[in-house]
């Protein structure tokens, strides 16, 4: 048996294969080995195995999985070789994934020893102990411990070259350590270790379960620092690539717990603010960075704001209102040859960010109307009942508009205006 081309296919599974597919597929590899003695196989793909179940929150057969393993490996492993180590660190991995503390512990000490009484170790192997080992500390709130670790870990990784993803999962055990010590210093601290993380994960192609981790500590960051609405955002990042990995295990749900948490007190601050203030908040903590990473160009060209019909544009919200035309929004007001190049895309780029922040894809008639992207002309010409083709909204004769589409005109707020033409007809309004 080639374990080189058993493994690559085991990769390759992943993404085209459902878990269980992949499952047996180990399973039925893992049979052959024992018809033919192939021992050394058999431990690889055990290994490999008991990840597998392990990330997918299957306590009973990855605990099975682990005494087969360690059995066979007590048979043909030396108990002071490097491979025997490998096997017991891959065990209290598991041990640890389902809390079972004390007997992590000790397995991570006795590999510790092993690596000890071994010149040749190399320092990738002793950051990964320290890496995992980490974790039984922090479960036992000795924060300051797990972060004496995973400094150690960091220091070997950055000392070696070919080790971005191990550090970038280094980093974001050392930021999680960080939020559970709480403070400020503490906090920015884990916030740099986790951009620096999620910079190294998002540049390569082929993302694991890992950058989930990071995604969801992310989201932990920004809820450390009560930005409700961002650790919303990476939450949600994070279950859908937990998702996408491993399915709904006991991380996906845990993560689910915390969206959830974080969804209800939204929901229950947003009783007590206006909808100008959640749309105001909404541009400031998405639109703005939506803008600015997809449309740099036309950034300084984009007028953004709320104004026009509804009576939130007027600061009028009441329980009445609420029940209809109500939701967290804004309006992009651009030129007639702007919105030609890119008034579509940016329409497409709005409606997304507006369901994946709220959750909702708006179907009311009113609102489509009202927000997102429009052109300067077309908008006050509605809002002031000038219909003429082609007429530009500088020749419009204001003072034969009436009171009441002169004042639905220049409500509300505008966020941005850069470009000078939006306020320059406001002001020529009222």
């Amino acid at each position: 048996m080639d374990i080189k081309k058993i493994l690559s296919e085991y990769d390759s599974m992943f993404g085209k294969c459902s878990l269980s597919e992949i499952e047996e597929y180990l399973k039925e590899k893992i049979q052959q080995a024992k018809l033919q003695n192939e021992n050394f196989i058999q431990i690889a793909l055990l290994n490999e195995l008991i990840g597998l179940c392990r990330d997918t929150s299957q306590k009973e057969k990855t605990l099975d999985y682990c005494n087969e393993l360690n059995q066979l490996a007590e048979k043909v492993l030396d108990g002071n070789a490097i491979d025997y180590a490998t096997v017991l660190l891959n065990i209290a991995n598991a041990y640890r994934a389902f809390e079972m503390v004390n007997e992590a512990h000790i397995l991570y000490l006795k590999v510790f020893n092993i690596y000890e009484n071994n010149s040749d170790v190399k320092g990738y192997l002793y950051a990964s102990l320290f890496n995992n080992w980490s974790h039984i500390y922090q479960m036992r709130g000795n924060c300051l411990k797990a972060k004496e670790l995973l400094e150690k870990a960091l220091y070997i990784l950055m000392k070696e070259s070919g080790n971005e993803i191990q550090q970038a999962i280094t980093r974001v055990n050392l930021a999680t350590a960080l939020l559970k010590m709480g403070g400020e210093v503490a906090y920015v601290e884990a916030m740099n270790h986790l951009l620096t993380a999620l910079g190294i994960f998002e540049k390569d192609a082929e993302r694991d379960f890992h950058y989930s981790a990071a995604l969801v500590a992310m989201g932990d960051a920004y809820r450390f620092k009560e930005d409700l609405h961002k650790a919303k955002e990476y939450y949600h990042k994070g279950l859908q690539e937990i998702e996408k990995h491993v399915g709904r295990n006991a991380n996906y749900l845990k993560t689910l717990a915390k969206y959830n948490e974080v969804s209800k007190k939204i929901i229950a601050c947003d009783k007590g603010a206006s909808n100008m203030d959640r749309c105001y908040h909404f541009y400031e903590a998405y639109g703005k960075d939506m803008i600015r990473n997809e449309f740099p160009e036309y950034e300084s060209r984009i007028a953004v704001g709320l104004v026009g019909e509804g009576s939130d544009c007027f600061g009028f919200d009441d329980e009445i209102s609420k029940d209809h035309d109500y939701a967290p929004g804004f309006c992009m007001w651009l030129t007639n040859e702007d919105y030609g190049k890119i008034g579509a895309r940016l329409q497409t780029a709005y409606e997304k960010l507006v369901e994946n922040v709220y959750d909702y894809k708006s179907t009311d008639r009113f609102l489509k109307e009202r927000r997102g992207v429009l052109t300067i002309n077309g908008f006050y010409s509605k809002l002031l009942g000038v219909r003429e083709e082609g007429m530009n909204i500088s020749e419009i004769p204001y003072w034969m508009c009436s009171e009441d589409r002169l004042a639905v005109a220049t409500n509300g707020q505008v966020f941005r205006d850069d470009l000078g033409v939006f306020n320059t007809i406001v002001r020529a309004l009222s």
